[in-house]
């Protein structure tokens, strides 16, 4: 057990808080630009990232990098894409991760285009975003009409190969749904040659200035190759693969020489065919100008070979060549000036770049009637003699910001919404999923240290930040309107960063949205070399909510979050769903909607109204005496199952969005449950001109670069809803009847793991406490300080931290205790709670199945003098358990090396920021060379 003392000033915390924010608030009328710094000292040098014996000691499912601990969704095999067949496309699959970069394989040359960029010309329509906060900068939308549908035209990637007798140009669309719609059209300039046409054939409306000698034009009814007069010189016919969604073409040699070595300079772009079905003809661009072009302008939806990267076409941040307005946007850029540098303070929401399509849509764009957009910059050289050796070089790693694709396993199965060619309309707060191509995108920023360790071979593994999107917001949301954020986040701490798209702006990481989580942690784990000790979990509003749901409903994987402006209610009470109102995911609905607390006022109320935790576990955590509070201020109790995750957090008093006063509520509490806290309260901060200043300074500067998650702690409790965890718990269909694949939600932390609900009820909750005297935490001090602190920018604030200040440890016993209300079943890792031959007291409210596992295979498992059960060959036992307590005897894997050391803690100094306090705090885990799946 652990025992607590704490330091505190006489006057009541609340008192406290209120005289801070007066102070902070006075701060901000006597403040001039160019004085005040940040109160946070600079953050000391952390430990080391964890090695790769320790990686892959605490990995799961034999994916190095992916935390022990995570849901079986994440452990899943991802889908690769499916392959044309052989015949058609002779060559491998093999497409670059990263969007708007390219590889050479076997005999071809693939590029990935960014997916969700068919948006056209920045024209005279709003475009076609179902994310409210992250406009469209091109206008184009499709018709209606049979057969069209969101996606028609948008290319995933196209691909060049040559087998020696023929070349081979393939094109994939993001999704198909009618292969009739789209029509895709090449150029090619061959060196030596002059390349007189300029125009692009077929009523494209675009030209390349430096010119092109051929011209392949191409629907699913066939193709034509055009040459530089505009005449249709051969035909071939289309090879339509429904699986892959390529259209495919096959040219002899005969017909276009095509040289052994050297290079051309290739060009593709798509629109819509004017003749559903129709082979390629001239003027079989649809001209649109109802649908959101310029008169006169391009009649091309998406093209492609614009590169991402520091030095590309699409970066994070570019900004519109003209006067523009992006709709909602706009009202959160009043007051603010000089959009577009990505200095600290200075807001750049205007020239996010949030579908990376904002050089496609400034170039596409007619600037002078009767001439055509200049397309020139977009090609991309293919390398003959590179093809013709079948070689497939190394691709380096990229550094930098970028976004990246994975398949999700969710697409096309039964029951499930993800079933490409279609993207709905936002809905108010909550949405299902609205983004449903089996593609599914992710951003990430990679630190060029890493980068460059990768690229030398000396790579070691790295900590991973996730920053998840705000509501209405979407992937790019950090990159386009907080990058300093992301460098301080990323770069400055030598952390990978991460963003998930969650299949729409706004489904809370709820159902199809945490199952994107996982499957982008897992795609994130095979891509690169992640520590799986060391992950923060931040974000802001929704992002922030997650932040807290997230961690409560998966404790075990997280070493530090930081929620920003999080909605309170939503993110302490982890959100039931209720029999009327199922949450998405559900087994009682797949795409119902999520009203939340109050009717439809979702996370807008600081009223608490989940069901209360069971009684026996209420502020189970061990508490700071100097910060009290009854169960009627944390009635589910959830908060108490981030007890090892220090937590920074941010709080503006005129936050229209976030109550102030929930949120200082939420901050007293996670102080009262004893959390290491960092708490900036803003007087003068709302919600969406905050999120859009580009500056969180001094919150993300707070964070340790290389946390450590805590693996076995001595005591914890983790409280529940087992609704959430239904499918997982009560059949093998996950999330939409998916299987392993969608199998998310709470089941367990640490070591009690298999944890299912007596009643699974929605709303009804579940709780365990555990305590192992075998693991003994030391004694704590609690060291409190509120501070107002001037800064320029973003503005002042009052600095609310708590910290651990470490004793003397107790010596070690053999015995544990484990409290179980509402719980039908249950495993207890005996190992992970040190116990070798020792005691597990196990007290229940009705029957519970309790799995114990790490046992010595064959050793009894006994009660008083009776032998209850032994352990099989894989070393569990089930023991069935009547209410009241039983207390176990047992010898677990770990008794050939007698009793587990407890392992000693740093002690903490008192008024360090919270890098200081996690780097101290973290070297209390227990490390095994075993995986805790």
């Amino acid at each position: 057990m652990t025992t607590f003392v704490a330091t505190h000033a006489h006057r009541p915390r609340w008192a406290r808080r209120a005289v801070g924010i007066a102070a902070a608030a006075a701060l901000v009328t006597g403040l001039g630009l160019g004085g005040g710094a940040a109160g946070a000292a600079p953050a000391p040098s952390s430990p080391a990232p964890g090695g790769p014996a320790a990686q892959t000691a605490d990995s799961a499912g034999g994916i190095a990098g992916l935390p022990s601990g995570v849901p079986p969704a994440a452990t899943a095999p991802l889908p690769t894409l499916p392959a044309p067949a052989a015949s058609a496309w002779p060559f491998p699959n093999d497409w670059s991760p990263t969007e708007g970069s390219g590889r050479y394989a076997g005999g071809a040359y693939f590029w990935t285009d960014f997916v969700y960029d068919d948006h056209g010309a920045a024209g005279s329509g709003t475009g076609d975003s179902a994310s409210g906060l992250a406009p469209d900068h091109g206008t184009y939308t499709y018709p209606s009409g049979p057969g069209y549908d969101e996606g028609n035209a948008d290319i995933f990637g196209p691909a060049v190969g040559d087998d020696g007798t023929a070349s081979y140009w393939r094109v994939d669309w993001a999704s198909m749904p009618d292969p009739t719609i789209p029509i895709a059209e090449w150029t090619i300039a061959v060196p030596g040659a002059t390349p007189t046409a300029t125009t692009w054939p077929a009523g494209a409306g675009v030209q390349t200035s430096t010119g092109f000698a051929d011209a392949l034009v191409v629907t699913s009814a066939g193709a034509q190759l055009v040459d530089a007069t505009g005449a249709i010189t051969h035909t071939f016919p289309t090879t339509v693969d429904p699986n892959s969604y390529s259209f495919i073409v096959r040219i002899p040699h005969s017909v276009l020489a095509v040289p052994a070595a050297g290079s051309w300079d290739v060009q593709l772009a798509s629109g819509l065919n004017a003749t559903p079905g129709a082979a390629p003809g001239t003027a079989h661009y649809s001209f649109a100008p109802a649908l959101g072009a310029v008169s006169g302008g391009a009649n091309v939806y998406n093209i492609t070979f614009r590169s991402s990267g520091p030095a590309g076409d699409e970066q994070q941040l570019v900004c519109p060549d003209y006067p523009y307005d992006p709709n909602v946007a706009a009202t959160l850029e009043q007051g603010l000036a000089n959009q577009g540098s990505a200095q600290p303070g200075v807001p750049t929401v205007a020239c996010a770049n949030n579908w990376m399509e904002n050089d496609q849509a400034n170039t596409l764009r007619t600037v002078t009637p009767g001439v055509a957009p200049d397309v020139a910059k977009y090609r991309q050289q293919i390398d003959w003699g590179t093809i013709a050796d079948r070689a497939t070089p190394t691709v380096p790693v990229q550094a930098g910001y970028s976004n990246r694709w994975y398949v999700t396993p969710l697409f096309g199965q039964p029951g499930s919404p993800i079933t490409g060619g279609m993207r709905a309309a936002d809905s108010a707060t909550y949405t299902g999923p609205t983004y449903l191509d089996r593609v599914q995108v992710y951003a990430v920023d990679v630190p060029q240290a890493y980068a460059d360790a990768v690229n030398s071979g000396h790579a070691t593994p790295t900590p991973l930040t996730w920053i998840l999107h705000s509501l209405g917001a979407n992937l790019n949301q950090y990159g386009g309107t907080d990058p300093t954020q992301v460098a301080q986040e990323c770069d400055d701490r030598g952390n990978i960063c991460a963003t998930t798209e969650g299949f729409s702006e706004g489904e809370w990481y709820y159902g199809e949205a945490e199952v994107d989580f996982f499957d982008v942690w897992h795609a994130l784990a095979s891509s690169f070399d992640l520590d799986p000790d060391a992950t923060t979990l931040s974000g802001y509003s929704m992002g922030g909510w997650a932040s807290y749901k997230l961690a409560e409903e998966y404790p075990s994987l997280f070493a530090q979050a930081m929620p920003l402006e999080g909605p309170v209610i939503c993110g302490d009470e982890s959100a039931p769903s209720t029999s009327a109102t199922p949450y998405v995911g559900s087994t009682a609905s797949s795409s119902g909607t999520f009203s939340g607390y109050g009717a439809g006022a979702q996370c807008n109320s600081d009223a608490d109204t989940a069901a209360a935790a069971p009684a026996s576990v209420q502020r189970s955590a061990p508490p700071n005496p100097a910060v009290p509070l009854g169960p009627a201020d944390d009635p589910l109790g959830a908060l108490d199952n981030l007890y090892w995750i220090p937590y920074a957090m941010t709080c503006g008093a005129v936050d229209e969005l976030v109550p102030f006063t929930g949120c200082q509520t939420e901050a007293q509490r996670l102080e009262a449950d004893g959390l290491q806290l960092f708490d900036a309260s803003y007087p003068t901060e709302d919600h969406l001109v905050f999120a859009t200043q580009n500056d969180f300074t001094p919150t993300d500067t707070a964070l340790a670069p290389s946390p450590r998650r805590v693996a076995d702690p001595g005591h914890f409790s983790y409280t529940w809803y087992p609704d959430l965890a239904g499918d997982l718990a009560a059949s093998p269909s996950g999330v939409d009847g998916i299987g392993a694949a969608g199998q998310v939600g709470p089941t367990g932390a640490y070591w009690v793991r298999g944890l299912v609900g007596s009643s699974t009820t929605p709303g009804a909750t579940a709780a365990v406490v555990a305590d192992s005297a075998a693991i003994p935490d030391p004694a704590v001090t609690y060291v409190d300080s509120t501070t107002p602190e001037a800064q320029a920018s973003p503005t002042p604030y009052l600095a609310i931290r708590q910290t651990r200040q470490l004793g003397a440890t107790p010596a070690p016993r053999q015995s544990a205790t484990v409290a179980l209300a509402n719980v039908a079943a249950a495993t207890v890792d005996t190992a992970g709670a040190g116990l070798s031959c020792g005691t597990l007291a196990a007290t229940t409210d009705g029957p519970t199945a309790l799995t114990l596992a790490s046992l010595q295979p064959g050793s009894p498992v006994t009660a008083g003098a009776r032998t209850l059960t032994t352990a099989d060959a894989a070393g569990t036992a089930v023991v069935s358990l009547a209410a009241g307590t039983t207390t176990l005897a047992l010898c677990s894997t770990l008794s050939g090396s007698g009793p587990v050391p407890s392992t000693p803690e740093a002690p903490l100094v008192v008024g360090l920021p919270l890098a200081a306090v996690a780097a101290a705090y973290g070297v209390h885990r227990l490390r095994r060379s075993r995986s805790r799946a």
